[in-house]
């Protein structure tokens, strides 16, 4: 019995290390809380043409909203450096597809298209796309990035918000599905902005000058307008009370302003009983006669 009992001690504590075991190397298969991404998994930059038909597969299959040829050509054809994908087992599993230009003044990228296949999901490539991309944007120069995404999509959401982005907008029924949307913001290191903006050809910097003085002159003068139009309607309601009461002076005292014909008095019989249809008052109240 004391043997079977040491037996089944040895089993005990060898089961707990074996336990102990399967749990470190279950937490070694994790890379920051996440399951470990395949080993074979790699990014690329978007190359040519050949990759377009891929880009446009994946997000058919995996995006509700859909794309036109002309909508991946302008995005892709103009930036083709903010376009990224990944692979893992020489197939494409994930992409995302950007912009970056002057927006009002504002060197803006955009996030247009973000997509992971579903088998390929929390393995960290969404995020991994988009520092990607970032990168790129914050070398450019650029002032901010956005993107809309879904109010529903819970996981884009939070992939966004670790990145720093804020919630800037409600959009109601943005997408053709009706769904509405957040328009998300990421401001990027004005320190680093500058440092870029200042390594950029000199055309294009005095573009992104140019159009940022444009957008604050059309700012001063939507400004302006706005208050000339709120002068206008107060001036507008203002001579719209004065001829009123003009009118209605005019009506009870006539239009020379004499008084015209008398108001019966309010507590009259005729005032407030009316007339009865021989032309007598109406009696407001009955009598005490009539009452008996």
């Amino acid at each position: 019995e004391r043997r079977t009992g040491g037996e089944r001690d040895v089993r005990g504590r060898g089961a707990g290390k074996g336990s102990e075991a399967c749990a470190l190397r279950a937490r070694g298969s994790m890379t920051n809380g996440r399951p470990a991404p395949p080993p074979d998994l790699e990014y690329k930059a978007y190359a040519d043409e050949n990759d377009l038909p891929i880009i446009m597969d994946l997000v058919a299959s995996e995006l509700s909203e859909p794309y036109s040829i002309f909508t991946y050509r302008y995005f892709i054809a103009s930036w083709p450096g903010l376009c990224w994908m990944a692979y893992s087992g020489g197939k494409c599993v994930g992409a995302i597809v950007c912009k970056l230009d002057d927006h009002r003044g504002v060197f803006r990228g955009y996030i247009a298209m973000l997509v992971v296949t579903k088998a390929f999901r929390k393995y960290g490539i969404g995020t991994e796309l988009v520092k990607r991309s970032l990168n790129v944007m914050r070398e450019a120069g650029a002032d901010e990035c956005v993107l809309e995404a879904e109010v529903t999509n819970r996981g884009a959401l939070a992939l966004y918000q670790q990145l720093g982005f804020i919630r800037d907008k409600f959009l109601i029924r943005y997408y053709l599905n009706g769904v509405d949307a957040f328009r998300l913001k990421l401001l990027l290191p004005q320190d680093t902005v500058d440092a870029k903006r200042a390594e950029l050809p000199e055309e294009q910097r005095k573009r992104i000058e140019n159009a940022a003085a444009e957008y604050e002159a059309r700012l001063q003068k939507d400004e302006a307008a706005a208050t000339q139009a709120q002068e206008a309607e107060a001036q507008e309601v203002a001579d719209d009370t004065v001829a009123e009461l003009k009118r209605l002076n005019a009506k009870l005292f006539g239009a020379g302003g004499q008084a015209g014909a008398k108001l019966p008095p309010l507590a009259s019989p005729a005032g407030l009983g009316g007339m009865g249809l021989g032309g007598e008052a109406t009696p407001l109240l009955p009598s005490r006669k009539a009452k008996k």
